[in-house]
């Protein structure tokens, strides 16, 4: 059965567990659709997160996920953003990440990221990168209102 997560919250983990997020909606919310904090590592897999006032899914410093096969749309910061001390070991595979106001995905200080076989379109820009260098291959990005991918340092 698929759990309906619609409201004002969002979800929420952290500690040095895994933890299996799938078949939910998960939108509407004021912050973040998915929070993923402190050390926190889960499977986010096979949901639709749109239309959150903050980012998709969020991973804050030193947290690392394994996002596979989700809708990620229409979220009002980035669709997915990741990055900062100590975040490491984050794979995107087979996602439709789409209609973000801002990017499909955005990375700072990211290391050993991986985004692979994903849908990335009609974002504000697809993908940027801040001084992380992520492993990009056989994704299909158009659509984008700026640029495909962006890869920028932090000077």
């Amino acid at each position: 059965s698929s759990a309906k997560m619609i409201g004002w919250g969002s979800l929420y983990w952290y500690h040095e567990l895994t933890y299996i997020v799938s078949n939910s909606s998960i939108s509407f919310n004021g912050k973040c659709g998915i929070l993923v904090e402190k050390g926190a590592n889960p499977h986010i897999f096979k949901n639709i997160i749109e239309k959150n006032l903050g980012q998709g899914i969020l991973l804050t410093e030193g947290s690392s996920a394994f996002i596979e096969k989700n809708e990620i749309c229409s979220n009002i910061k980035a669709n997915i953003a990741l990055g900062g001390r100590c975040s490491i070991n984050t794979t995107i595979i087979e996602n439709k990440i789409r209609g973000g106001k801002c990017e499909g995905i955005f990375t700072i200080y990211g290391e050993r990221l991986l985004i692979t076989n994903n849908e990335i379109s009609r974002n504000n820009q697809g993908i940027v990168a801040v001084t992380s260098v992520p492993r990009i291959e056989g994704n299909t990005i158009s659509l984008n209102e700026t640029n495909g991918v962006l890869l920028v340092r932090d000077c």
